[in-house]
């Protein structure tokens, strides 16, 4: 049975077992089952924003870097230049907000016009039919001594 794709919603966090990550075709999501044995899909919607692939970890989860108010950053691949990159992707829950989703793109294009050794590069805006997104610099960090 295809999980019901529209629209996403985050994972109530107050759930003792959480929810299941699992690859439908070829997408990896989170599931939470419902009363009427729908399946609502939450997380990480997609494996692929147009040619950026999320990395997926040792635990068969997508490589989280960070998480915040707007959205999850992934380590991903580049698929087009064969590169990692850090791939900012905009919250499902925000999404249908024209005002938050005007932000995100403002932050993306205010990031791409900064030149400074401690900000990451971005250098990619996209949109897929249900998300946006950017690609960024991704920095190696070391641990101070």
């Amino acid at each position: 049975m295809q999980p019901n794709r529209s629209p996403p919603i985050d994972p109530d966090p107050a759930s003792p077992a959480g929810p299941d990550l699992e690859a439908v075709q070829g997408e990896w999501v989170q599931t939470l089952p419902v009363a009427d044995s729908r399946t609502i899909v939450s997380g990480v919607t997609q494996s692929r924003y147009e040619h950026f692939a999320i990395e997926i970890g040792a635990d068969s989860r997508p490589v989280e870097l960070g998480r915040g108010a707007m959205g999850i950053t992934y380590r991903a691949i580049d698929t087009t230049l064969q590169r990692p990159v850090a791939l900012k992707v905009i919250s499902a829950r925000l999404i249908d907000n024209e005002v938050l989703k005007g932000r995100f793109i403002r932050e993306a294009r205010a990031a791409a016009s900064l030149r400074h050794p401690n900000v990451a590069s971005v250098f990619y805006l996209g949109s897929t039919e249900s998300t946006y997104f950017y690609a960024m610099e991704l920095s190696q960090i070391s641990p101070r001594m």
